[in-house]
């Protein structure tokens, strides 16, 4: 059953002129002219913007114009166009990939557009959506906005080159993802590139997408994840805020503020660490994951709203599975806020609770279906441990303190920061209304999701302090919540409160700047710690304070302490934003995570001539070159490669994580098959006949040496030189049998 709702009112758009596209195209073009100055081709450029244009978007916007009422926008379509154009990229690269044909990931897309466009039914569905237009303005807010990832393009570009002379130091991550994107462009989700025998339990849907643009484009795997990707990332996010603004109330403002409060908000601060970004280019699943996880709140909102979509359990259902699957904190979110919404509506509006639980149930078994399907039952290392959690939280972490008072004050502080971004949203509780009110479920869900988000981190740990990925995927959700509760604040015209917020807003500035002048410390001690978080409380305390003097109501009241709480997590946004930014330079071979330029030479020479299949070994496997501990981090050669390899880092990989779950342990964790890992040593470092049969057997083809580790001389006649160079050897392994 569906409970009808008021649509939208969609006039105040008729009359505006534009929708802003030029504005975005401009900025686009942009990121896409530094993309080019930091290594990736024009050509690779252009093509891989054809491929996403012609072969996820063109597909995906026929089906969602397929599916949404009549009455949508350009963004929305973009967006959520991509949410599906994504989701179809991803089955048609595991075929693709399974099978080794490019030409599948070219043709398949094609062959979904034309059928939906051959049928007279879906083509004049398609045909009768219409586009509201929307303000010119909103396009260019939206486009300045994705500035707010320039800081980060740039930090990341200047430190993951794509060649270079020397050695120099990649991101830790990068080369993971690298592996992973290859594994599903080359031989499609069936093992672990960097270890035998260990299934691909992660979610490396991101990667699918990574791997179909290289195959239908001209841009290899490195240039999509290491330049294309990241450039792409600012606009996936900021159209599908603005989209899922839109699509909820019909307002330009609301979408303009989410899309603001998405980008350059953040956690409310009072020091530096707690600002925390919406998109990170170094984990790229992030912001990819964007689209899907407000699709999924867009059509759960038209559904209880009773508007005209089609397949809503369907489509639910599918964004729910392809969001889980492209970050797997993204579902359990809106798992949360459902069930939140569901326990609201049961106290504010009982007719709405038998739909909201339908959803609830299809999500759920969405995600279960996930943990089947893509996780193969693996929790990827989430384990729940409060007091570990908290260990690792600010203040305990930057006080390296283990007392029970400085704990519970982390868990306070995190709950806090965490919920300060939707701050206007709770603010609209107080409401008592179907729309942007305490009856409206769409912001209860918002809420949850939001709530579930900073709550997350305080309860469960995960290899890499991934936990907190919990709370990033939240952003987008809180802040649409704070969009839409400030804006039915700001439409009731109160000057008296108008003013309050102007105050409100100072006080909030003054809390995020005096403690940094009063303590200009990095690492805090106990007693510094107490004085920042004193000297900003009470600041803020102000706030509410100066509008009870004045007798304000209790929306007002709330409304001040939400906007002095939302500008220091913009203060400090913006603040670390805008830092410097230091110019990674060489380094020596020495170097913690060093990889030189002959071993990468060594490693791409790999990719040229070994087949797609070719197991590789290689006796590299720590970051380190000395040390009594290993971080099993080291992924080069399968990277670069796009070979699977017998054995190379096993950090992150499914059984690790599962063993060693708390911190960094899963990071310096020993392999768990150590007879393997002295078979493969050994061998390079002593090649006896025994050691090559056994390893023959294994499937293993080529053999990458790494001079830096110990090898011998050569390893004839069980192997044939292929390549060599200061840094690297590359053998190939012959049959025992000849």
């Amino acid at each position: 059953m569906t409970v009808a709702h008021p649509a939208p009112s969609f006039s105040r758009f008729r009359a505006a002129t534009g929708n802003g596209g030029p504005f975005l195209a401009l900025a686009y073009l942009l990121f896409c002219a530094y993309a080019v100055s930091s290594g990736m081709s024009l050509l690779s450029v252009v093509t891989a913007s054809l491929a996403v244009g012609i072969f996820q978007l063109f597909p995906g916007v026929l089906i969602w114009r397929l599916v949404r009422p009549q009455r949508g926008w350009l963004f929305e379509d973009l967006a959520f166009g991509f949410a599906c154009g994504f989701a179809l990229s991803v089955v048609i690269q595991c075929i693709a990939g399974l099978l080794g044909s490019r030409l599948l990931s070219v043709l398949l897309p094609l062959l979904v557009a034309a059928a939906i466009l051959a049928v007279p039914r879906t083509r004049a569905r398609v045909r009768s959506a219409r586009r509201e237009p929307v303000p010119a303005w909103l396009g260019a807010v939206i486009a300045v906005s994705t500035a707010s990832a320039v800081p980060g393009v740039i930090g990341y570009f200047r430190q993951n080159l794509l060649s270079w002379s020397g050695y120099r130091v990649p991101h830790v991550d990068q080369y993971f993802q690298l592996a992973m994107s290859k594994q599903l462009q080359l031989r499609g989700p069936v093992n672990w590139p960097l270890l035998d025998n260990e299934g691909l339990y992660y979610h490396w849907f991101t990667h699918a997408w990574i791997a179909h643009v290289a195959q239908t484009s001209t841009a290899s795997a490195d240039e999509v994840l290491l330049r294309f990707a990241p450039i792409v990332a600012p606009f996936l996010v900021v159209l599908s805020v603005a989209s899922l603004c839109l699509r909820l109330t019909g307002k330009a403002l609301v979408a303009a503020l989410g899309v603001a409060l998405t980008m350059m908000g953040g956690a409310a601060s009072v020091w530096f660490g707690f600002a925390s970004p919406p998109l990170n280019p170094e984990s790229p699943t992030l912001a990819i994951s964007v689209p899907a996880l407000l699709a999924m709140v867009a059509v759960m909102a038209m559904r209880w709203r009773g508007e005209d979509i089609r397949l809503p359990l369907v489509l639910l259902g599918v964004f729910a599975f392809v969001a889980a699957g492209t970050k797997g904190s993204t579902t359990p979110l809106i798992i949360a806020g459902c069930a939140l919404t569901l326990v609201a509506m049961l106290l504010w509006r009982r007719e709405m609770a038998k739909v909201v639980a339908i959803d609830l149930a299809v999500v759920v078994a969405a995600l279960l279906i996930s943990m089947i399907v893509v996780f193969h039952g693996s929790s990827n290392g989430l384990v729940l441990d409060p007091a570990a959690a908290l260990k690792s939280s600010w203040p305990s972490s930057s006080t390296r303190s283990t007392d029970i008072r400085v704990l519970l004050i982390g868990a306070v502080t995190m709950l806090f920061t965490g919920l300060s971004c939707a701050a206007f949203g709770f603010v609209a509780l107080h409401r008592d209304s179907k729309e942007s009110g305490r009856r409206d479920p769409v912001l209860w869900t918002l809420l949850g999701a939001t709530i579930a988000g900073a709550a997350a981190p305080m309860v469960f740990v995960q290899p890499g302090s991934s936990q907190f990925y919990f709370r990033l995927s939240a952003i987008p959700l809180a802040a649409t919540a704070s969009a839409i509760g400030l804006v039915a604040l700001w439409e009731k015209r109160d000057a008296r409160l108008l003013r309050l917020l102007s105050l409100a807003a100072g006080f909030g500035l003054l809390a995020w700047w005096l403690p940094k002048q009063v303590v200009p410390a990095d690492k805090l001690s106990g007693v510094q710690m107490l004085t920042v978080l004193a000297i900003g409380g009470l600041l803020l305390a102000v706030v509410p304070l100066m509008a009870a003097v004045v007798r304000a109501r209790h929306t007002a009241v709330a409304a001040t302490i939400a906007m002095a709480v939302l500008v220091t997590g913009v203060a400090s946004a913006v603040h670390n934003r805008t830092s410097d930014l230091p110019e990674p330079g060489p380094v020596r071979q020495e170097t913690y995570g060093a990889i030189g330029a002959g071993q990468f030479q060594a490693a791409r020479y790999l990719g040229k001539h070994a087949d797609p299949d070719a197991m590789v070994m290689t006796n590299r496997h720590c970051r380190q070159l000395r040390g009594k501990v290993c971080d099993s981090r080291y992924f080069m050669v399968s990277a670069i490669s796009g070979r699977r390899m017998l054995v190379e880092g096993w950090g992150y990989s499914p059984t690790i994580a599962a063993k060693y779950p708390k911190g960094r342990e899963s990071i310096t964790a020993p392999f768990g098959d150590q007879a393997l890992l002295r078979l493969n040593d050994g061998f390079i470092a002593r090649p006896t006949a025994d050691a090559a049969k056994a390893l023959w057997d294994k499937g293993v083809r080529w053999i990458y040496i790494d001079k830096s580790r110990p090898f011998a001389q050569t390893l004839a006649p069980y192997a044939t030189p292929q390549f060599n160079n200061d840094q690297a050897q590359v053998w190939k392994l012959n049959s025992p049998r000849t």
